[in-house]
């Protein structure tokens, strides 16, 4: 779930920047063999329409993954994209998301990138 949401944002912030519609984007993703639980769950319900409701804390999730981590180290199989996967995390609580839903971690890349995914107040994306 950490990896997949995580690289789901990356792909959305770079479509927002080159001007793609959200809904349009997740519509492809979801028709694709790039459909996730992040990209027909998580994104619409939490991102899209910029709501960040509370579900699962970006430190609940940064936990589950270290956990993962630990069990992988201490069996001696690395884990690199997770261990990236948890970098985000770990910045994004950084940033003051720690007690905030994971969804919010996206508002890093979209800072970095200069651009925002989905739509304020019932605008059109």
């Amino acid at each position: 779930c950490a990896a997949s949401v995580i690289a789901a944002f990356e792909g959305l912030v770079v479509g927002a920047k080159a001007g793609l519609d959200t809904d349009t984007m997740l519509d492809v993703l979801n028709a694709s063999s790039g459909q996730s639980f992040a990209t027909s769950v998580k994104i619409p319900q939490c991102i899209a329409d910029r709501s960040f409701p509370m579900r699962f804390t970006t430190e609940l999730l940064d936990k589950d993954v270290r956990l993962c981590l630990g069990e992988a180290e201490r069996l001696g199989v690395p884990m690199p994209v997770n261990r990236l996967v948890q970098q985000m995390l770990a910045m994004g609580m950084g940033a003051g998301h720690a007690q905030q839903d994971y969804a919010n971690v996206i508002k890093l890349y979209e800072g970095w990138a200069g651009a925002e995914v989905g739509r304020r107040n019932g605008e059109e994306t």
